[in-house]
């Protein structure tokens, strides 16, 4: 089960991850959570946070 479960007070999401073909993981968790920590500082749920976004 690819992706990440989110815990956010009593509640646990999963949240599944964009299939693609791995080239080179190193820093692949500091950039998930930097990401993540990007999109709560606003005010996104902890789901919305983990949730894969592409940017134009």
């Amino acid at each position: 089960m690819p992706g990440a479960l989110v815990a956010d007070g009593g509640e646990v999401t999963h949240v599944k991850a964009h299939l693609v073909i791995p080239v080179d993981a190193s820093g692949a968790g500091d950039t998930f959570d930097g990401a993540f920590a990007a999109r709560l500082l606003p005010g996104a749920t902890a789901a919305e946070a983990a949730t894969p976004r592409s940017f134009p």
